[in-house]
């Protein structure tokens, strides 16, 4: 899908196209899990099940009606060595053709890795665990966060879409700059004696604003990437920016899991350290943007 958007529209569109896909699946994200739990304690799993498979039908459908530009490439080799020799010739063209895309890409894999794994495994630590909530009330109170992270997501779509061309990928870095900067708050409420609705307030504002500004910078990376490579490329260089992303926070995760079952009453140093790391991110994509 993130491979052809850039042959759907004009280029001056690509943006707002990345856009709306985030905005959609933020949204799919937000209330899909409170209409499923609805529909399942009404209903029951089966009418659920096949209101699913209804609309993957429906979508299946509607892709036969996409006309996506194609041209098919002849090739005396297997499948096998053409996929290997595809995947070698993307390599070589993130690290020696354009080595800005690979360092794009290594940040991308650092935002998942250190904000997006914290996001994570800090949050649900701290609401279920070190907040003086009750367990039905933590419970509650960590659903609202999951609430709260995607309409930050949705917010950071909605906010690409608007401001479209005005974003500039030279100041792409101030957006993920921003959302390290937002982690100070976060560990200075996990320092200071406040109350615990008080703790929550500034963790879910702060996550709010994060995951925009985080959203706005991702949908600008994708839009940059689709612009700049080579179409026949395009699919085969966001598979590896998407690859070294995922494949970066279960590692991230497990890392942070580590942390805050070992530093119980230290948790605010974590989020100082992941603030100092995502400034330090956001200053090498802004040094990788350059040589793009």
């Amino acid at each position: 899908m993130q491979a052809s958007i850039p042959v759907l529209v004009e280029e001056e569109r690509v943006m707002q196209a990345n856009a709306v896909v985030n905005m959609v699946s933020s949204l799919s994200g937000l209330l899909g899990p409170a209409l499923g739990g609805a529909a399942y304690s009404v209903w029951g799993i089966l009418p659920v099940m096949a209101v699913a498979a209804g609309c993957f039908f429906c979508s299946a459908v509607m892709e036969i009606f996409i006309h996506i530009p194609y041209i098919r490439k002849a090739s005396g080799t297997t499948v096998l060595r053409e996929a290997a020799r595809e995947c070698v010739s993307s390599i070589i063209y993130i690290t020696q053709q354009k080595p800005a895309v690979g360092k794009l890409t290594l940040c991308a894999a650092g935002v998942n890795f250190f904000m997006s794994a914290l996001m994570i495994i800090g949050l649900p630590v701290i609401v279920m665990q070190e907040l003086d909530f009750s367990p039905a009330e933590a419970s509650r109170m960590y659903g609202y966060m999951q609430a709260v992270l995607g309409a930050g997501g949705l917010a950071g779509g909605i906010g690409a879409g608007l401001l479209g061309q005005k974003l500039s990928m030279d100041r792409s870095y101030r957006f993920l700059m921003f959302a390290g900067g937002m982690l100070i708050p976060m560990g200075l409420v996990l320092l200071l004696p406040c109350p615990p609705y008080a703790v929550y307030g500034v963790l879910a504002l702060s996550a709010l604003l994060i995951m925009a500004s985080a959203s706005i910078y991702s949908i600008q990376i994708m839009a940059h990437i689709q612009v700049t490579v080579p179409s026949h490329l395009t699919g085969k260089v966001i598979a590896w920016v998407l690859a070294l992303s995922n494949c970066a926070q279960p590692a991230g995760q497990i890392i942070y899991g580590m942390l805050f079952e070992n530093m119980r009453g230290m948790m605010a140093w974590i989020f100082f350290g992941t603030a100092a790391v995502s400034v330090l991110i956001g200053w090498y994509n802004r040094d990788a943007v350059a040589y793009t």
